[in-house]
């Protein structure tokens, strides 16, 4: 597979000429960070990601990415997807699933129809604490875009989401989603919390930066890198951004 930068057009669905403007100037910025590489952090891992073309409302997209390690001393320690619908402010972000070959995986949660477009990047971190990201890419949505088909172990992560707060006081369904799989966040302090979209998950659990589980009332939690199986969560995670993308 070769992976590319992928279009920034949202399409002119519900945007007027102000909003085709703004997306022309991302897709100027978009060339020139592919021209000085496609992973911005030059001394971090590469970071390639190709989004999907569209999604249709309701659906969960599926974001993949090849991340290189800079070096066979410094493997890539975490890899997350970092998103927010087009037109609110504020990131969230799922751990990602490392598969074959330096490819990594994440579904976002289901898109809502109001929701023109889905922004998103890619951010890695290798054991030496060295840290890169994707260009910030957009995921059109539409009712003409095609439903995507998850395989059993994408369906069972869409189901399973432990979703990430980058601030305090967001809510825990980011806007322009539903909250349809979600089934615990991690607070910015660390915290495993339960949802409004599905309670039980014991609110006084901890996620250690250096540890995959806790213990909260003689039961052993595990995070599973975003939900659904899998390795539990990085042991080393991406530092958060002095200012949203």
């Amino acid at each position: 597979m070769i992976w590319v930068s992928g279009s920034t057009s949202v399409g002119r669905r519900r945007f007027g000429a102000s909003g085709i403007a703004a997306v022309g100037a991302a897709r100027a910025a978009l060339v020139v960070c592919l021209t000085s590489g496609l992973a911005l952090g030059a001394s971090g891992p590469t970071v390639k990601t190709d989004p999907p073309r569209c999604v249709h409302p309701g659906s969960n997209a599926s974001v993949g990415a090849l991340i290189t390690p800079s070096s066979a001393s410094a493997p890539v320690a975490s890899a997350r997807v970092r998103f927010h619908a087009y037109g609110h402010e504020g990131d969230y972000y799922l751990e990602m699933r490392r598969g074959d070959h330096d490819q990594y995986w994440a579904v976002l949660p289901q898109v809502k129809e109001s929701t023109d477009a889905i922004l998103y990047r890619v951010v890695a971190k290798d054991v030496a604490g060295q840290e890169s990201s994707s260009a910030s890419l957009m995921i059109h949505t539409g009712m003409d875009c095609p439903v995507p088909v998850l395989n059993p172990d994408e369906r069972r992560y869409a189901s399973n989401l432990v979703l990430g707060l980058t601030s305090d006081g967001q809510a825990d369904t980011p806007p322009g989603f539903l909250c349809t799989g979600i089934i615990s966040v991690i607070k910015t302090s660390g915290q495993l919390a339960s949802t409004t979209c599905r309670s039980g998950v014991p609110t006084a659990v901890w996620v250690g930066v250096a540890a995959g589980t806790a213990l909260a009332g003689g039961i052993v939690i595990a995070n599973h890198a975003g939900g659904g199986g899998g390795g539990p969560v990085s042991t080393a995670r991406p530092a958060k951004p002095a200012t949203a993308p």
